[in-house]
């Protein structure tokens, strides 16, 4: 794989992302951003009896952090907030394959955000007596 040449799969998913948006009555948002790049990913799930019944992502990067994050939003759905707390980036390279040497940081950011959301929904259930 050439220096910024992604895979066909990734490149289906950043012509035609998945679960795209904000979603203003998340009950858990994670963000990572900054960087080398300056990529910025923002993940937002939504969870009803015990399970990550809805998720959205917004990416602000390159072709790998937009692929990356609607990758990461799908597989979120249907998991337990702690087992998203445990989500990692080898599940999205499962899924869309390899990244580009210089892009490995865009399935790490986004597996983090999903993390970060879910600990965040966890963090507020705590606050909240739950």
């Amino acid at each position: 794989m050439s220096a910024m040449q992604y895979n066909e799969k990734i490149m289906e998913r950043f012509l035609s992302p998945e679960n795209i948006g904000e979603d203003p009555e998340a009950d858990g948002i994670g963000e990572v951003g900054g960087g080398e790049c300056g990529d910025l990913t923002r993940i937002y799930l939504r969870v009803e009896n015990g399970s990550v019944t809805g998720a959205r992502f917004t990416s602000f990067g390159c072709v790998g952090a937009v692929a990356a994050g609607s990758a990461a939003a799908q597989l979120a759905l249907g998991r337990t907030p702690e087992q998203a707390a445990e989500f990692s980036a080898g599940e999205i390279v499962e899924v869309l394959g390899d990244f580009p040497e210089e892009k490995q940081h865009c399935p790490e950011n986004a597996a983090l955000a999903v993390r970060r959301a879910a600990e965040d929904y966890i963090r507020k259930g705590r606050e909240k007596g739950k």
